[in-house]
């Protein structure tokens, strides 16, 4: 598991969610990245704060066993209730 800061004004660019996977995760490992926009926001430790939950704006979960593979975003920023990550 790794914590991703993007940048606020690019928080909703789905291009940059992509390079940052591209960068972070290698091919055929496991892969599970949690990104926000706030570095104030960005968990210390686990478990995550109410408030951190709240201002993550994404998640990526690769598992290469099953081939699983998903991009969600917090429903602020892809308010799809059926896809968005909720708090």
């Amino acid at each position: 598991m790794q914590f991703v800061l993007v940048e606020q004004k690019h928080e909703e660019d789905v291009s940059v969610y992509n390079e940052a996977i591209k960068s972070l995760c290698h091919q055929n490992q496991r892969c599970y990245l949690l990104f926000w926009s706030d570095e104030n926001k960005v968990p210390l430790q686990l478990p995550m704060s109410d408030a951190s939950v709240t201002a993550q704006t994404a998640s990526y979960t690769f598992n290469p066993v099953t081939n699983y593979r998903r991009l969600l975003f917090n429903c602020r920023i892809n308010p799809d209730p059926d896809t968005c990550l909720s708090d």
